[in-house]
């Protein structure tokens, strides 16, 4: 006759009262009321009780064991107890342990009802001795069709023994009934190939059980696991071709690259030794499905892996049979010819650099220039791992004869090429419309990381891969453009390609400076030639920075270098903020200091209205233009780094500036140990900025 709320409120003054109620009680008011709200009153007030005698600690066991023998309770509670009744419980636990059977019993029913966290704590009150007759009982156990509780205990108890070392003569296991608890987990894990992959055997008899047990669980990372060596050695598996082939069987059907490729990093040479037949004939038979499907990547990375870790017992018919297959597949055409840089790009070239160059070579008759310039459309110029390997497959046909009548052309232009013949006048042209057509966002990423090392060329100075269009390419194209084409110097220098010429004299490589001299020395006698309105700022740039060159190739500093190519990028916006800067600088001197930051106290300390865009520019400058130690050594030779620290807490200093000062801050320190220490001396601490 009352309302659910009021009998809820009676239920909750009865439990505060230290009314005790009977499991049949609790059902019958869940029969009759809101199960989950009064549920949720249940579990807080057990929760929260407090026992004294040990009378009232059995009732608050026949709480737990009662609660979880009601079906479906435990999969949506969980018991939350305070330390102190955990303790109190743990009393009851340790008086049973004398009785064994009849504390194990009780594990379930409580365990069930108690957070997952809680049961390490409880575990560590127990004897290992005890754990592990739990552990073998609850393996015996039948478990109900719709109990998924034993499964959480035994997860529990497994990891604790784990943690205490139990080796393969304490720790019993079963996998038929190992799988039948874990199958009803909601969460399945993979412990029991932690147990597998941490067990130590005694005998060989235990190793050759963990073997069996791994290949029958298809547990591919016990193979690769620090102790399989121990294992191996013991058990004498890796003598046995079956075992092997059984392994090599297993690894190929978990799909798992990286153990494979690590399991034949280490015994690759037992393979090549004493299975080679079976090797080619696994190999041979992963071709076909590999080709029919292209979209699954892990397909194809296996395939790659077991060409690079067999090719060198693979017949040279085998390799050819390969290539064929792969290079006549429409559908690795249109992966290769696909202009977005795809995972699956990346492991096909890969494949056919490694068909190419490796030790059974592909008949220099089978390279033809059809299959040249297939591969020259898949190029696309950048510095991705594609390209970079498609780069490779190029250069190998030309390293056997094997040229195009247009070295120049990639992508889709390739066709375009084609159809200039042998008229020169139509190539060249060809090759100044590539030039006005670069992608925007490829060439800033240039601009930005420009790489210092050829072996840069796919990193940030940070470390991480950068895809932007490739220096070789670039400086190339331009060369050829300015010395056999017919081009207006007003072209060039309104592109960014002017300015990546400027970066390339900071090159440590000598052959990239090298071109990239001779493609500024041209550039500065067109500009001589020629009249076009930005001739004069143009010629004072190039006039400076030839007679700054002191030394034969001398390699400048990528800060000079980077302002100089700011400062030609100036001069084509005479709107510009800051052009009036840029032509004072040019006016005052006749050569570039390649000690100094130009610019900088005439736009770090501007007396225009516009001195925080000055500011900011600058600041946004340096932290592009700063690159390696010799730049940091500028910095600190003008004092750059203590007037930023002092503008960085100056009243007025906007957020934009603050965030550039710091932006320098952490990059001079990760480019420099030295320079870092000088921050710290000043007390500025990277860590906080």
């Amino acid at each position: 006759q009352i309302t659910q709320k009021k009998f809820l409120n009676i239920l909750i003054c009865l439990l505060e009262s230290g009314y005790k109620f009977s499991c049949s009680e609790v059902l019958a008011c869940i029969n009759i009321n809101n199960i989950a709200a009064l549920e949720s009153i249940i579990v807080k007030m057990i929760g929260n009780m407090t026992t004294e005698t040990a009378q009232e600690k059995q009732h608050l066991m026949g709480y737990v064991t009662d609660f979880a023998r009601i079906k479906n309770f435990a999969k949506s509670h969980t018991f939350v107890f305070r330390d102190s009744i955990l303790h109190e419980l743990l009393d009851i636990f340790r008086e049973e342990q004398k009785d064994t059977p009849a504390c194990i019993r009780s594990i379930p029913e409580f365990f069930c009802l108690v957070n997952r966290q809680k049961c390490g704590e409880i575990f560590s009150h127990m004897s290992n001795d005890f754990l592990k007759t739990a552990y073998e009982a609850l393996l015996k156990t039948d478990v109900p069709s719709d109990a998924s509780q034993p499964a959480h205990i035994l997860i529990s108890l497994e990891e604790h023994l784990l943690q205490h070392h139990v080796t393969c003569t304490d720790l019993v296991f079963s996998t038929n009934q190992y799988t039948r608890i874990r199958t009803h987990d909601k969460e399945p894990s993979d412990i029991l190939s932690d147990v597998l992959c941490k067990t130590k055997p005694v005998t060989s008899s235990e190793a050759e059980l963990l073997v069996s047990e791994a290949l029958s669980l298809q547990c591919s990372r016990f193979f690769v696991g620090e102790h399989f060596a121990d294992v191996a050695a013991l058990a004498g598996c890796l003598k046995s071709k079956k075992l092997l082939k059984d392994i090599f069987l297993l690894l190929l059907a978990s799909r798992d690259v990286d153990n494979l490729a690590a399991f034949l990093a280490q015994h690759v040479t037992l393979y090549e030794e004493n299975l080679p037949a079976f090797t080619r004939k696994q190999i041979k038979k992963c071709v076909n499905p590999t080709v029919e499907s292209l979209g699954d990547l892990v397909t194809v990375k296996i395939f790659v892996r077991l060409f690079t870790a067999f090719q060198s017992i693979l017949h040279a018919d085998t390799v050819e049979m390969i290539f064929h297959v792969f290079i006549s597949s429409a559908e690795v055409r249109e992966v290769l010819l696909s202009e977005e840089e795809t995972e699956a790009k990346e492991m096909i070239s890969k494949l056919f650099t490694l068909l190419l160059e490796g030790d059974n070579k592909i008949p220099v008759s089978t390279l033809t220039v059809q299959l040249y310039q297939h591969f020259q459309a898949s190029y696309q110029a950048t510095t991705s791992p594609a390209d970079q390997n498609i780069l490779r497959i190029l250069k190998h046909f030309q390293l056997n004869g094997i040229k195009s009548k247009f070295p120049f052309a990639y992508g889709l232009c390739v066709e375009e090429f084609k159809s200039s013949k042998n008229n020169i006048t139509m190539y060249n042209e060809l090759c100044i419309k590539i030039l006005e057509n670069f992608k925007p966002e490829l060439l800033t990423a240039l601009l930005e990381n420009f790489p210092l090392h050829v072996s840069d060329s796919e990193k940030h100075a940070s470390g991480t891969r950068v895809v932007s269009y490739s220096t070789e390419y670039i400086l190339s194209l331009l060369y050829h453009i300015l010395f056999r084409g017919e081009v207006e110097i007003r072209t060039i220098l309104s592109q960014p390609i002017a300015r990546i010429v400027l970066l390339a004299l900071s090159s440590y490589d000598d052959v990239t400076r090298c071109v990239a001299y001779a493609c500024v020395d041209k550039i500065s006698r067109m500009i001589g030639e020629e009249k076009f309105k930005e001739k004069g700022m143009c010629q004072y740039l190039f006039e400076m920075l030839e007679n700054s060159v002191t030394t034969d190739n001398e390699r400048l500093p990528h800060l000079s270098t980077y302002f100089m190519g700011r400062i030609l990028q100036g001069i084509w916006s005479p709107g510009g903020a800051r052009y009036t800067a840029i032509c004072h600088f040019l006016l005052q001197r006749p050569t570039f200091d390649f000690g100094d930051v130009p610019l900088f106290y005439s736009m770090f300390c501007s007396a225009t209205d516009r001195y925080k865009q000055d500011q900011n520019w600058l600041l946004d400058v340096l932290c592009a233009a700063v690159r390696d130690e010799v730049d940091c050594k500028i910095l600190a030779r003008r004092h750059v780094l203590p007037l930023c620290l002092s503008q960085l807490y100056a009243p007025g200093t906007d957020k934009l500036t603050g965030k550039l000062i710091r932006r320098l801050f952490v990059k001079v320190s990760e480019i420099s140990s030295k320079t870092a220490r000088e921050l710290t001396e000043l007390g500025v601490s990277v860590k906080d900025l």
